[in-house]
């Protein structure tokens, strides 16, 4: 009988990119140890847990660290500190409310699921209860994280290692993880399902019901933080229906038991709801859908999000240019939807990621960064770090030559992009126009930004905030249209124009224009910068 294979990283060999040991996953096609448990069962396996232990414990810190320093801690610079900005003082205003069992609407604005976890601590803890909420989120996203790498061919002290660089590396972003956001609760919850969907496919973890439940659980209760992570659900829930059909193993009472034990949590989740609002949408609800998502211009929106907003917004910096090693991340999509099942899964949630939040009509390099919507992202830099971590084991130590030709073309066809510059041109007369500029005095940031201005075109009207954005720049006023271009001739709507004299101002039109030059992102890389002093600072930039 042939011996059981061991999985051990080989004492003295120092190899950052592979799991070492007999047999090689990366060549048996196996893509971590056979018997690889759900991530809380470490039990028994000190080469995984003694890994995962120590960043548990330097996350821990680092977090507690970092929010005990954040200038907007409550007491710290200021007495309400977050707690006087909208979205936390919702949160904090419903986890109260419930700690008192009062359900009356007024007191819930956003999606219950934050507001609940925080409900047994907001009485205790006073300012803080989400402390630890949002501490034990990181560090179950960590443990997800890890069993994921794992399985990705990652020695565990190399998953813990991506993990922390990628999500610690740059301050602001880390920031995210100790303000509270309902993002945090999520990203807990989507890298546990993708480590369930993950031993799921991989067939290394045998005792059925406990992940299939996992997987159910998992998925039911992502959504009832923020509803629109239902989209990333999906594809995990498909590829584990994919991988039973392929082989020939779909099962009723495994999907009876996933369905299941996705609708317990959101059974009750719709109780609590039927008693606050009654069978009718929340405010929330409506303002969501009023502002809305959309597809128009998203190369254009991905390029001001993502490389350099300054042509446009004369303001911002771009999520490369602070982080610029995410380049290799988007090099290394393409290499991950041919590698195999798990890394086709992640890349294509990255991808739908990208596009749910880049649709966003409220997602502008305006805010990025100045209202934090970085944290829209938190979950998916680890990710980004894993993408990257596996295009340089493809091209330093590939498994056949065919992934480093991959890994290269994609990595060179990454390069040529970012190069590629999305620039305000003049519009043609009679052309769609993406930009209005109008020069005259200084119209005020919050009688422009968030205005209800509304602008009259050949197609009909165009309404700040959901249709355009109004920002005043120094000597005038910028206006991006979001959701179509600006068509005809234009005037504004009366009782809805900006103040002063600057409403009598024809608007200047300015179309895209694609051009090659230097990849301003990339670091020690001049490029010419501007500074838009007619918008409120960025606070900790």
């Amino acid at each position: 009988m042939r011996p059981a294979a061991t999985w051990t990283c080989k004492p003295g060999s120092f190899d950052p990119l592979l799991v070492t040991g007999e047999p090689d996953p990366l060549r048996t096609g196996r893509r971590g140890p056979p018997g690889l448990p759900f991530p809380f069962a470490g039990a028994g396996h000190e080469g995984r847990a003694r890994p995962l232990l120590l960043g548990a414990v330097a996350l821990a810190v680092a977090y507690a660290a970092r929010y005990l320093a954040h200038p907007a801690l409550p007491g710290n610079e200021y007495k309400l500190g977050w707690w006087g900005w909208f979205d936390q003082s919702k949160f904090l205003q419903s986890a109260q409310a419930f700690a008192r069992l009062d359900f009356h609407p007024a007191q819930h604005w956003y999606p219950l699921g934050y507001s609940l976890l925080g409900a047994p601590f907001a009485l205790r803890l006073g300012s803080h209860p989400f402390f630890f909420i949002d501490l034990a989120a990181l560090l179950l996203a960590l443990a997800g994280f890890v069993a994921v790498a794992q399985l990705e061919g990652f020695a565990p002290l190399w998953g813990v290692l991506i993990f922390v660089l990628a999500t610690c590396g740059d301050g602001f972003a880390f920031n995210q993880w100790v303000i509270p956001w309902n993002t945090t609760p999520v990203a807990a919850c989507l890298w546990l399902l993708l480590a369930v969907s993950a031993v799921i496919l991989d067939g290394s973890f045998r005792r059925t019901v406990p992940a299939r439940f996992a997987l159910g659980l998992l998925a039911g209760i992502t959504p009832l933080f923020r509803p629109t992570e239902a989209v990333l659900v999906l594809p995990c829930l498909a590829a584990v229906l994919i991988h039973d059909l392929r082989l020939g193993r779909f099962a009723w009472r495994n999907w009876t038991v996933t369905a299941g034990a996705g609708l317990l949590p959101v059974l009750f989740y719709a109780a609590i709801y039927l008693r606050i609002y009654g069978p009718h949408p929340t405010d929330y609800m409506l303002n969501s859908r009023d502002i809305g998502f959309t597809l128009h211009d998203l190369g254009w929106k991905a390029y001001v999000i993502l490389v350099d907003p300054q042509p446009w917004f004369l303001d911002g910096t771009g999520l490369l240019k602070r982080m610029p090693w995410i380049a290799l991340a988007f090099a290394g999509l393409m290499p991950a939807l041919l590698r195999g099942r798990l890394s086709a899964l992640l890349a294509i949630m990255l991808i739908l990621h990208a596009v749910l939040y880049l649709s966003y009509v409220d997602m502008l390099p305006t805010g990025l960064w100045r209202y934090n919507n970085v944290h829209y992202w938190s979950w998916a830099f680890p990710a980004y770090g894993l993408l990257a971590a596996a295009l340089l084991r493809d091209l330093v130590r590939p498994v056949t030559a065919a992934r480093r030709i991959v890994a290269g073309a994609s990595l060179a066809v990454t390069v040529l992009l970012g190069c590629v510059h999305l620039d305000p041109v003049p519009a043609d007369e009679g052309a769609p126009a993406k930009m209005l500029t109008f020069s005259g005095g200084d119209p005020g940031f919050e009688q422009t930004y968030f205005a209800p201005l509304a602008l009259r075109d050949a197609s009909g009207e165009l309404d700040n905030i959901r249709d355009m954005r109004a920002f005043p720049v120094p000597f005038g006023m910028r206006l991006i249209a979001l959701r179509r271009d600006v068509r005809g001739e234009t005037n504004w709507v009366a009782d809805h124009a900006p103040p002063g004299p600057i409403a009598q101002v024809p608007g200047h039109r300015w179309a895209v224009g694609v051009r090659l030059g230097r990849p301003c992102w990339v670091p020690r890389m001049r490029c010419a910068r501007t500074i838009n002093d007619q918008l409120p600072p960025v606070p900790g930039l």
